[in-house]
């Protein structure tokens, strides 16, 4: 009777190194999952990415993309690895995501202003050709 408790104790504690780290491992995971919501909820992105795309075009809303932002550091204070991680990877991720949107605007409101440009000036030329006198 005694061997067989001795075994079973010694068979519980060899499972349960296994069970410790699938739980330490669901909550990483918790962790990392709600990380990276804050995160992406956090996310603001910076508006002078319009200038950006307006004088750089689609350089501009490239550079948005590869640029990586700085993440605010006061919100990770006493988070866990694993949140941190999930909250940088996020915060990242959705901040270049609306900065390129922010140089995608850009780009187009200066391909708007020079579409408008380039048409009020044909029509501008077009009607001074008609206005000149026919004896020149």
């Amino acid at each position: 009777m005694r061997k067989a408790l001795v075994l079973l104790l010694a068979l519980s504690l060899i499972g349960l190194p296994a069970m410790a780290q699938s739980q330490t491992t669901y909550m990483s995971s918790k962790d990392y999952t709600e990380g990276r919501l804050d995160g992406e909820a956090d996310a603001t992105g910076n508006q002078i990415w319009l200038l950006g795309g307006c004088l750089l075009g689609v350089v501009g809303v490239l550079l948005a993309y590869v640029i990586e932002p700085e993440v605010p550091s006061g919100r990770l204070i006493g988070k866990s690895p694993a949140y941190i991680q999930g909250y940088t990877e996020g915060y990242k991720s959705a901040t270049k995501r609306k900065n390129a949107m922010y140089a995608l605007y850009g780009m187009l409101a200066w391909l708007v202003f020079l579409i408008v440009y380039y048409v009020a000036v044909i029509a501008a030329v077009s009607s001074a050709t008609y206005l000149a006198p026919s004896g020149y």
